[in-house]
């Protein structure tokens, strides 16, 4: 996707039904422990159901479409995670990684991904040099509408800086903020905006940076 372009897709049903379950529960954090978190699962649900949309058999998860739990809460993992993956897989271009974090308070991002190629492999053993893509996800649904803050390219750092900080005293999220901060400023990163549409199980998703 470039910059300011849109694109829609239509969920599957089966799918639609586990997120207005996610939805649902918000009221009353039957699942969750607050709100937020329960808002930063259903980001990272529909990240997870969007990309293929958008992305070929090049392009492959490593956790969700292996079945396997990946630990991938540093750089160095996911770049070890990766490097096993494509080394099996010959075909694959990129591994998709995740990068989870605790938290769910008001200011964090949705969900954070690394998009992991073989030359990103190298460079990290070589010289323990992340040149990996980050994926920066904000999701919205039905009425609600991105802020002014997160309708800019800016947001990304900010959040990052936010998480860095790590008022929480939780280390996975103080280190997201360290390496995203890094790929901000290296230009490697994506921020991708969406809009879940439950009327219609439709989503509309629009790069801003």
């Amino acid at each position: 996707m470039t910059v300011g372009e849109t694109y829609t897709t239509q969920l599957e049903p089966d799918f639609v039904k586990l997120l207005n379950a996610l939805i649902s529960a918000q009221d009353n954090y039957q699942i969750f422990k607050n709100l937020n978190i329960a808002k930063g699962k259903i980001g990272e649900s529909l990240c997870h159901a969007f990309l293929p949309e958008i992305m070929d058999s090049s392009f492959w998860f490593l956790e969700g479409q292996t079945g396997l739990t990946v630990e991938t809460t540093t750089e160095e993992l996911a770049y070890q995670a990766a490097k096993e993956f494509l080394t099996k897989n010959p075909s694959i271009e990129y591994a998709i990684a995740s990068r989870d974090f605790s938290g769910g308070d008001p200011y964090s991002l949705d969900s954070v991904l690394m998009l992991i190629n073989r030359k990103d492999v190298a460079n990290w053993e070589q010289s323990k040099r992340s040149t990996a893509t980050y994926l920066v996800f904000e999701c919205k649904t039905d009425k609600s509408h991105l802020s002014k803050a997160q309708s800019l390219p800016s947001y990304v750092e900010k959040q990052a800086k936010y998480m860095e900080n790590n008022t929480l005293g939780l280390e996975d999220r103080h280190q997201l903020g360290k390496d995203l901060l890094q790929a901000s400023s290296e230009g490697r990163t994506a921020y991708i905006a969406w809009h879940l549409d439950t009327s219609s199980d439709k989503v509309t998703a629009r790069r801003i940076s």
